[in-house]
């Protein structure tokens, strides 16, 4: 009875040991913060998918030897890549570029642009550009001119040279055509003179010589073709021309206009008129001459002969200093020829020039009774076309005129 009792006993006082030991577990003071179990994290494929379809998406897995051949072919692209920017640097370098030739990379072409007057292109590329076909393959360039449609009188027109070969190639090309541009301006026809005004100024004069023309006409003893009303030059563009020019751009025609205002201010032209009591300078017209390079039976042009001193010194001062800028060309002849023409073939505008035979012409009208004219100024004019409209016009186009200096 005892013995259980006293495991009645035991029994009783292990839960109120054990009630105890949680209460004073209660009332002890915590310093540990609480701890959260972590968040599960949700995963992107779900569970319940079957295993082979996340094969399929990622892909097998190629075998360790296909890898290593694969990172061995880009390893190789790679390599090449570079030797090819290398052998692409070198050949850069190799391109030897002279003076002002430049190298298109994207055509692999050495070119070089120059500006030439458009009015000449026809002379420098030749009769259906034979010239430019012989130049390209003398030195192995393309010659670019501009297409026929654009408009490149009056003005300067870029002409592009280009060649695969080397920049000397170019170079070459060109010099000589620079040389051609150069040997064109001579051959080309002027384009301007410079001209005394005659007609224009006189009323007189007109009259004059539009009796010289009636009776020429009249005379039943010349030859026919001397009578050709065709030939005789109209009364108001009577004139004296002191040099022709070849002015093509209008910069051409800028600084001949600039040349003769200034020459104009000159001491040597201001000489001429200060030594003389006259502000105008007298001229006069005594004889019918022609050139005296040709026989009488072929005749081109005739011409009323100017005296006059006071002028001849004029003309010649301005002939000199035109050709010396290079303006014009140098006469030949000792002074320049003062001549106002009054006949001229070219006014028949045909295809090849007719000459005449002048010498009774010459016999019966060979002395002029023109009355004495004066002048005061000096006109820079277009040259006529001979067109229908050219001709009908009463003047010439004067696109500068100077005033003779006074006191």
């Amino acid at each position: 009875m005892e013995e259980e009792e006293e495991r009645s006993c035991e029994m009783i006082e292990e839960p109120n040991s054990t009630l105890l030991e949680i209460r004073e577990e209660r009332e002890k003071p915590s310093h540990s913060k609480e701890v959260f179990p972590p968040k599960e994290e949700s995963s992107s494929t779900s569970t319940d998918e079957p295993e082979h379809l996340n094969k399929e998406i990622l892909g097998p897995t190629p075998p360790k030897k296909i890898q290593i051949e694969i990172l061995e072919e880009q390893q190789t692209i790679i390599k090449n890549n570079k030797e090819t920017l290398i052998i692409e640097k070198e050949e850069k370098q190799q391109i030897k570029l002279i003076d002002s030739i430049k190298y298109d990379t994207k055509d692999s072409l050495y070119y070089d642009k120059i500006q030439i007057p458009g009015a000449l292109i026809g002379l420098i590329k030749g009769k259906e550009g034979y010239k430019q076909r012989v130049m390209e393959k003398e030195f192995g360039c393309k010659i670019h001119y501009p297409k026929k449609k654009e408009k490149v009188h009056g003005k300067m027109t870029e002409i592009k040279i280009t060649s695969p070969q080397s920049a000397e190639n170019v170079l070459k090309c060109r010099d000589a055509l620079e040389i051609a541009v150069e040997k064109a301006r001579k051959q080309a026809m002027p384009t301007h003179f410079v001209s005394v005004p005659v007609g224009l100024t006189s009323v007189k004069i007109r009259e004059q010589y539009q009796n010289f023309v009636h009776n020429i006409r009249a005379d039943e003893d010349l030859p026919e073709d001397c009578k050709n009303p065709d030939l005789f030059i109209t009364p108001s563009k009577l004139h004296l021309t002191l040099c022709v020019l070849r002015l093509f751009t209008e910069e051409d025609v800028n600084s001949a206009k600039q040349f003769l205002d200034d020459l104009f201010q000159s001491e040597a032209i201001k000489e001429i008129f200060t030594n003389s009591d006259l502000e105008h300078i007298q001229l006069e017209f005594n004889e019918l001459e022609h050139f005296v390079d040709r026989p009488t039976d072929k005749i081109a042009v005739l011409f009323a002969k100017c005296v006059s001193e006071r002028l001849q010194k004029l003309a010649n001062i301005v002939e000199e200093s035109l050709s010396a800028s290079f303006l014009t060309e140098k006469r030949k002849s000792k002074e320049v020829v003062l001549h106002m023409t009054m006949m001229n073939t070219k006014y028949l505008r045909e295809k090849k020039r007719s000459f005449l035979n002048v010498s009774k012409l010459l016999e019966k009208f060979g002395k002029l009774n023109f009355d004495p004219v004066n002048v005061t100024e000096l006109h820079l004019c277009e040259m006529s076309s001979l067109t229908d409209a050219e001709l009908a016009l009463e003047t010439y186009k004067c696109i500068h005129q100077l005033q003779f200096p006074t006191k």
